[in-house]
């Protein structure tokens, strides 16, 4: 295991398991197992919800067309979660489409502008860190859609012909810098489930080509991301989907604020070859 590093499991699992500590408005770190409080110092453990939808075609998260942001932020902190994901794709967030009105309908204009995606997010956000709820925004994929079994286009890769490395970073940055004010936007998970694609093997650490190895493309977007905010974490997920994580244990580890992920379903199964 790595040394001054954290790793989070997401699976259905645990939730129930996980004991909420109170969290001040503060930043996030690392520290060896740990998530800890900037402000308190005390380990917090994240209990969130994803808030599928916003990386599909409509670029608006799932349930707006019914209830307004404030009514499902409420709901998400009355069943006792501290925390929520919302998955975006690379096109949200650099061309910043409308979105259709009836994917929000049930947005109240009082509520806050809904013109574009970026402001329907501007408004999860303001609603949900109202509530006190943490936020941690997911660059789910390229090109908005389905990925997974069944996946019309393949995304293994965090890069596109459409959108390159470079774009994916710009759009890291660009998400890190719009809430750099809000410290309950505490991470930014840079890519989901990552895999090898199209005869591209993705390695670790074996190169310095940021469009095969997955070090190397990290470690340029922690850059960016640290940049436009040096207190967000960054959240890598492992190689094969996130299963695996045994590459990352030869790196060196002194980031506070870089962080592993492993996503554990209940169907889990290992795809890849040992």
């Amino acid at each position: 295991m790595l040394r001054r590093s954290s790793w989070l499991v997401r699976g259905l699992c645990t939730l129930a398991q996980l004991a909420v500590l109170p969290l001040v408005h503060a930043w996030l770190y690392s520290h060896g197992t740990e998530i800890r409080s900037a402000t308190t110092h005390l380990p917090v453990r994240l209990r969130c919800i994803n808030w599928y939808g916003a990386h599909m075609e409509s670029f608006v998260a799932g349930g707006l067309d019914k209830r307004s942001c404030r009514d499902i932020a409420q709901r998400i902190k009355e069943i006792g979660a501290n925390c929520v994901r919302i998955p975006l794709s690379v096109e949200l967030v650099v061309r910043n489409p409308s979105p259709n009105a009836s994917a929000v309908a049930g947005v109240e204009r009082s509520e806050c502008n809904v013109s574009t995606a970026l402001q329907v997010l501007d408004c999860q956000v303001k609603e949900l860190t109202r509530w006190g709820l943490m936020v941690i925004l997911n660059n789910h994929n390229s090109i908005p859609g389905w990925v997974g079994v069944g996946e019309t286009v393949p995304q293994g890769l965090w890069h596109t012909a459409r959108f390159p490395t470079a774009a994916w970073i710009a759009s890291l940055s660009a998400l890190a810098s719009r809430y750099k004010s809000n410290p309950l936007v505490v991470g930014i998970d840079i890519r989901n489930e990552i895999h090898d694609q199209d005869g591209i093997v993705i390695t670790w650490g074996k190169t310095d080509n940021a469009d095969t190895d997955w070090k190397a493309a990290t470690l340029l977007a922690e850059a960016a991301i640290r940049d436009a905010n040096p207190e967000v974490l960054v959240i890598v997920s492992g190689l094969c989907r996130s299963y695996d994580l045994r590459a990352m244990q030869d790196l060196e580890n002194y980031r506070s604020k870089y962080v592993f992920t492993t996503h554990s379903y209940t169907w889990s199964w290992w795809p890849c070859r040992l």
